[in-house]
């Protein structure tokens, strides 16, 4: 459960858009806080560098990171690729 893996859902709410930042996606039903930090990887669709900036609440969005062990809805994402643009 609390080993890194793939997720993917709608971006619900991003606080910003430059690195450190936090985001809320849904995944099938569950909101997770996805906390992005300096290191988090930003994709676009074909696996090129994107910004923060393109993205949009209601972006089909896809992350890669492990579930915090004491806190079951967040989430530290490595990678954050959107699948929109």
């Amino acid at each position: 459960k609390f080993t890194p893996r793939n997720f993917e859902g709608k971006l619900t709410r991003l606080d910003g858009i430059a690195l450190p930042t936090i985001a809320a996606v849904s995944v099938s039903g569950k909101e997770y806080t996805v906390h992005l930090s300096e290191k988090t990887d930003i994709l676009r669709k074909n696996r090129a560098v994107a910004t923060l900036q393109r993205f949009v609440a209601g972006d089909t969005i896809r992350f890669y990171g492990a579930i915090r062990e004491a806190e079951w809805s967040v989430v530290d994402a490595e990678v954050v690729r959107t699948l929109e643009f």
